[in-house]
């Protein structure tokens, strides 16, 4: 491919996700290189309308010899890809035995899996064009490159609270261990996400424009932020608050005024079981 250019995507975003095995990709294909695979994540990505078409004719029972062949070879790609758990073939296994019932079921669940994989690839999708790297670096590379960063550089947390006194507070008592980055402004959440992918969120309860409650759908609303802890900042930690935080999806609060001890404790909780999951 020498310097052809070709689609970018954010590799370290793609990696978060639940769909795509990459590593596994890299490891049985060590000759793939990065370019490649993200031409393959274009090629996907085009070919969107056309999979959709042919998965809602098989839930219709409307299927034709064509969609057959959409699907047929879908099911490289998505093998190419990594997204082994996108099932396929059930669809045509059962559609080849007179199975239309079972067919159209699988039908749906894959169309729920291609959609989720969707957004992931549109959530890293990076705008313009970009030159593939000199030397062809291989997508096995550029893995095991970005684990030894994971593995020795700072996590990410983002605390947004309106009272400059507790982000400082918390700047200063996290500083040390995180990269903590402040917002005071809730309605800026959508920007500074584009610019930065935390691992752990730490929200004031109440504020102008949107208090935490507010904020959990949109921080949800990222693929890559399904499952990303969020631990509430409170001077009402009642029952039913937590609760009300807990249904909406986060994983813990804290009430204030802070304790030092009790916040790391509890942030060192939650980020080791985001690891282990």
């Amino acid at each position: 491919m020498g310097n052809e250019s070709f689609r970018a995507y954010d590799i370290k975003t793609l990696l978060r996700g639940k769909i795509l095995s990459i590593r596994n990709v890299a490891i049985k294909n060590q000759t793939v290189s990065l370019a490649e695979y993200f031409n393959m994540l274009s090629e996907y990505a085009e070919i969107i309308p056309d999979i959709e078409n042919a998965l809602d004719k098989f839930i219709m029972y409307e299927s034709e010899q064509e969609d057959f062949k959409v699907l047929a070879n879908l099911t490289i790609l998505l093998k190419n890809l990594g997204a082994d758990d996108i099932d396929i073939e059930s669809i045509l296994d059962a559609q080849e035995n007179g199975l239309y019932k079972s067919a159209s079921s699988f039908a749906k669940k894959a169309l729920e899996g291609i959609n989720e994989l969707r957004a992931q690839i549109l959530s890293a999708d990076m705008t313009g064009k970009a030159k593939a790297p000199q030397g062809e670096l291989s997508l096995l590379e550029t893995v095991r490159g970005l684990d030894y960063d994971e593995n020795t550089r700072k996590l990410v947390i983002l605390a947004i609270d309106d009272a400059p006194v507790i982000l400082k507070s918390i700047s200063s008592t996290l500083g040390n261990e995180y990269t903590v980055y402040t917002l005071a402004d809730p309605m800026m959440l959508e920007q500074i996400l584009r610019q930065i992918t935390p691992e752990l969120f730490l929200l004031d309860y109440q504020m102008p424009g949107r208090n935490g409650f507010e904020l959990i759908p949109v921080i949800r609303s990222y693929p890559e932020h399904k499952e990303t802890p969020i631990i509430f900042l409170t001077s009402e930690g009642t029952m039913d608050n937590l609760s009300a935080a807990i249904m909406l999806g986060a994983r813990d609060f804290v009430v204030k005024p802070v304790k030092s001890s009790i916040l790391r404790e509890k942030i060192c909780k939650h980020i080791a079981r985001k690891r282990l999951f």
